[in-house]
Order: C-alpha cells, then structure tokens, then sequence
C-alpha cells in the first residue's frame, strides 16, 4: 500500500476538534499494555467521545482497529495529537484498521467518538 502523509491531527470522516481534545487531556484514559503484550482493548461508552493517551517511542507503529468486525463502514472516527508538532506517516490497512509510523517518543492523545453508545477499540504498538 502507498504511504501517505497525515495531518498532524489524523482526521478520518469528521471535523478536527484539536482545541477541544486538548482540554479533556485532564480526563484521558491511559491504555494499559499487559506485561509482554503489544495490544490492549477498549471496551467501553463513546457518546460524547473519549480521550486515550499512549506513551510511544521512536520507531514504533501505532495501530487502532475498530473490532466491529460486521461492519465494513466502521462507526468509529479519531484525531491524534502528537507530542510535538510533526506530520505521522500512515496508510489504512482496511476500512476497520489504520496503521501508523510514530517518529518521535512521547504522549500521544488519541480522541476517538463512535456512532455507537457502546464501542470497542484495539490500540497495538509494535
């Protein structure tokens, strides 16, 4: 697949909303990665969205999977904020999975809304 350059706010389907994700930074949910594991999974309400923070080093990939496995129009839509201003490098690996190249080591806050109430999300850093 063709690499592409994303906005430093990854917008996929709706308005960035920067501002307002920096605000909730106070209420972000850390993903917790269990010893030896790579992924975590979110289960939880997204009504009104939530704020995710993960702690990425330098070389990684990030990865963010819907897990509505049914749906091939996944209801789920997020913004990423990097530590520092800099363009993320990414390519959808399906409609479900987004797959990205960090660069930098640092808290990435990651706001995520869902067209359902109650969702499910895989982060993955490899």
């Amino acid at each position: 697949m063709k690499l592409t350059t994303l906005a430093t706010s990854l917008c996929l389907g709706f308005s960035s909303l920067i501002a307002g994700q920096l605000s909730l930074a106070q209420e972000a949910i850390r993903i917790p990665f269990a010893k030896g594991s790579y992924c975590s999974l979110y289960s939880g309400y997204f009504s009104g969205g939530r704020t995710f923070v993960i702690n990425i080093q330098a070389r990684q990939t990030l990865t963010i999977e819907s897990t509505d496995a049914g749906n091939a129009n996944p209801n789920l839509k997020y913004n990423i904020v990097p530590p520092v201003d800099y363009d993320i490098l990414g390519q959808a690996d399906t409609a479900l999975r987004d797959e990205m190249y960090i660069e930098i080591t640092g808290d990435y806050y990651i706001y995520a809304e869902s067209q359902l109430d109650y969702d499910s999300v895989t982060f993955c850093v490899y």
